[in-house]
This record gives structure tokens, sequence and C-alpha cells, in this order.
């Protein structure tokens, strides 16, 4: 469980999952140092354990769940699924931010269809397939900061009617 850049606080707190760990390269590092001078911060989880310990920590205001994150030992031996782990995070994470899910390549066309199904009833942002780049990740976390946050990031006092686009993602 990691903070990409060690900090503490922040405006806006992004939790990213992913199945193992990747080098610095991999969208799952750079999302989170792309984004930090606009005060996001990324808090990064490799077994589905960490995820529910970081939406228990930080006031998350988005996710984005790699569905082939690990369970960590306990759970798995416990027979919990991976849909059960996925639902209890979105209990624990306040004020239901909008999530991105990442389902990996080897899925049926039939599970898939399950998956976006079960993503629609759960309101999901939007399902993206695996492998994911970072610009279409970065375009996918735009869409999410017009709609949800109105283009301006939380605990921002919102723009002025005179104000320019400067308060918007880019």
């Amino acid at each position: 469980m990691e903070n990409v850049r060690g900090q503490v606080s922040a405006r806006f707190n992004v939790l990213l999952t992913q199945r193992r760990p990747h080098a610095q390269e991999h969208w799952s590092h750079q999302l989170g140092l792309l984004l930090e001078p606009q005060g996001v911060v990324a808090h990064l989880a490799s077994t589905a354990r960490e995820a529910l310990c970081l939406a228990e920590q930080y006031e998350m205001h988005a996710a984005v769940i790699d569905l082939a994150t690990p369970m960590d030992p306990v759970a798995a031996a416990a027979g919990t699924t991976l849909p059960y782990w996925l639902l209890e995070l979105a209990k624990r994470l306040h004020r239901k931010p909008p999530v991105i899910l990442l389902h990996p390549p080897a899925l049926t066309q039939r599970d898939v269809d399950r998956l976006l199904h079960e993503a629609l009833r759960l309101g999901v942002f939007s399902v993206l397939h695996e492998p994911v780049s970072l610009e279409q990740l970065l375009r996918v976390f735009q869409r999410l900061v017009e709609q949800r946050y109105r283009g301006a990031w939380p605990a921002m006092k919102p723009p002025a009617e005179d104000d320019g686009p400067e308060h918007l993602l880019n």
C-alpha cells in the first residue's frame, strides 16, 4: 500500500488498484505523478485488503479499480470472491465516488456482458478493457471531473462566472 508521492493531505484523492507491482512508467504510477501538481494524490493498492484499508483512511474522490487486483491470502482462504470485495469497497468509500473499472483481457464475451450489466447496476462511471493507456485513462478522468465535479476539484471554491477555462482539467 503506498501513496504515490508520500503526501498526506490532498484536495482530491484517487484510489488506484493494480494486479501486481509495475514499473514507474506504468499508468498506475504516472497518473498520480501527472495530476499531482493539481492537488491530486494517488493512493496505490496491490491487494483488495489494502484498497479497503485506504478507503477507510482517506476520503476518496475517484477510484480506478483493476478487477484482477488479488485478494490477500486471508480473504482468499475464507472463500471471498472478487465481486464481494468490490462491493465491500463500494460500501466503505465515503460519498460514493465515481469508479473506473479495468477488466482483464482474458474475459469471455459472456463475462464482459455480465460485468457491464453489474457495473451499470452499481453505478460505475466507466469500464475499460485492458491493456489501458495513460492517455485513455486521462480522457476518462477528465470526463469524470467535468461530469461529477463540474470541472472543479473538490474543496475548491466554485469558479466565478467571469473565470476562464483555467479551472478545468486539461
